[in-house]
């Protein structure tokens, strides 16, 4: 799912193209921890959210002076309804995308923000399974 959701913008046109650029520099590795990293290894969907979208807790971290900003993204159930209706947008675009390159295979979604998404999540998706 990674591939998708790290450059979920042009992961269909570029997808091995990119799993071969990523080998040589980062020799398979996160530096900082020594980790397998690998374009293709999953990740939490919220990494491609904020590819595509403002709408993701990840903005935080680039840009810790706006935190605030992207807390009412985690808790979507407080959103305006045109910020709910952006989201909804959004993040259905993303598992689309995710679901077409996984030909159709139940997705695992591990995002810890989805906490805040359950009554949303439960609406868009109401065959959906929550495992805490």
């Amino acid at each position: 799912m990674a591939v998708s959701t790290i450059s979920n913008s042009n992961c269909l046109l570029l997808k091995d193209l990119l799993t071969f650029a990523q080998r040589g520099p980062l020799k398979n590795a996160r530096p900082m921890d020594n980790l397998d990293y690998a374009i293709d290894l999953p990740v939490e969907e919220t990494f491609g959210l904020a590819g595509i979208s403002t709408r993701s807790i990840i903005h935080a971290v680039a840009f810790p002076n706006h935190f605030p900003d992207y807390i009412p993204y985690v808790f979507t159930d407080d959103l305006s309804e045109e910020e709910r209706e952006g989201f909804i947008r959004d993040y259905t675009a993303l598992i689309r995308k995710i679901s077409y390159i996984k030909k159709g295979k139940r997705l695992v979604l591990k995002s810890p923000d989805n906490s805040g998404h359950i009554r949303l999540l439960m609406e868009l998706y109401p065959n959906a399974r929550f495992i805490n």
